[in-house]
């Protein structure tokens, strides 16, 4: 008759190393000599264990650390595997629930590709900051530099500011080339008046 079985399988440890996944599972209180074989099915595309895309590794006992253990090489076009564990004790199979593992995430900052687009995103900021933070002071200072230029012709003379928007224009103009007064130069040419448009 055959026994039953009293043992449970333990906690499954997912590790990569290189281009390979390595499995270890233990089995909690199980008798070695009715273990007949132990399983890790697998797939990289289907979370189905039904699918026929699921494959099979048998898994060899290490006696030094206690566990059953395996690899499988990765699928470099997927980054989940789906798995689960089975075993053949003493004529009855025992099956795990099914697990995924992700895999490749923490590799990605060692990738150049990675790290090239790290840095021209620092730079392209950096540029983008200093422009922000440079243009309103370039605009004041070069706004200043207009000023006093403006200011040092209006004492030589030959050029004026519209009384209506304030720009500066030829002392001598009969219409403001900005807003489109018209102006009347007094005898003085220091002041001028609009002429209303429309006016007889």
């Amino acid at each position: 008759m055959p026994q039953s079985h009293a043992f449970e399988i333990g906690r499954t440890e997912v590790r990569e190393s290189g281009d390979n996944l390595m499995f270890k599972v233990s089995l909690i209180d199980f008798n070695k000599s009715l273990v007949y074989s132990v399983r890790l099915y697998y797939s990289f595309e289907s979370s189905n264990p039904r699918d026929d895309t699921w494959k099979y590794k048998n898994m060899a006992y290490n006696n030094s650390s206690k566990l059953w253990e395996t690899s499988v090489k990765k699928d470099a076009s997927r980054n989940t595997i789906h798995y689960y564990v089975s075993v053949n004790y003493n004529g009855t199979s025992i099956t795990d629930y099914e697990r995924e593992y992700g895999y490749g995430h923490s590799d990605s900052r060692t990738d150049p590709m990675f790290q090239a687009m790290c840095i021209a995103a620092f730079f392209i900021f950096f540029i983008v900051f200093e422009l922000v933070m440079r243009y309103p002071l370039m605009k004041a200072k070069k706004r200043d530099m207009e000023e006093e230029e403006n200011a040092g012709k209006m004492e030589e003379g030959g050029i004026t500011k519209c009384p209506h928007c304030g720009k500066i224009i030829p002392e001598k103009s009969e219409r403001c080339p900005y807003c489109g007064s018209e102006l009347v130069n007094s005898e003085s040419g220091n002041q001028s008046k609009e002429i209303t448009m429309g006016d007889n």
